[in-house]
């Protein structure tokens, strides 16, 4: 099955039912980049977390970007509403190995962290 992980444009709306700050639907309706930039990166975490528990239950995932999202949204999401972040790919592995983990950079070569000073 390919799931479409998106994003709920006016996520906001229900701030007052999900969420303890009374003032954070304010927030958000008045900053649309800020609401924005949420959306993107809260669908995405939630798609990570899809792909984890997938894996989890021996499924094999294949999350896909690059492909017609304006396509996808016409096709999906025509009133505009919700808009799709990325694709995933969820089946059975054809076998246990059916194809070995590609190559992944080092933690040191995939990432820069900064010491504290004392």
């Amino acid at each position: 099955m390919t799931v479409l992980v998106a994003r709920d444009t006016r996520f906001y709306e229900w701030m007052p039912t999900l969420w303890h700050a009374p003032d954070a639907r304010d927030n958000f309706e008045r900053k649309p980049q800020l609401a924005h930039e949420t959306a993107v990166r809260n669908a995405t975490l939630t798609g990570a977390y899809l792909i984890m528990a997938a894996r989890t239950l021996g499924l094999a995932c294949g999350p896909m970007s690059g492909f017609d999202a304006a396509g996808v949204n016409r096709s999906f999401f025509s009133d505009g509403r919700w808009e799709v972040d990325f694709l995933v790919n969820l089946g059975y592995p054809a076998s246990p190995s059916s194809r070995p983990r590609a190559h992944r950079l080092a933690f040191a070569e995939a990432s820069r962290w900064h010491e504290p000073a004392t």
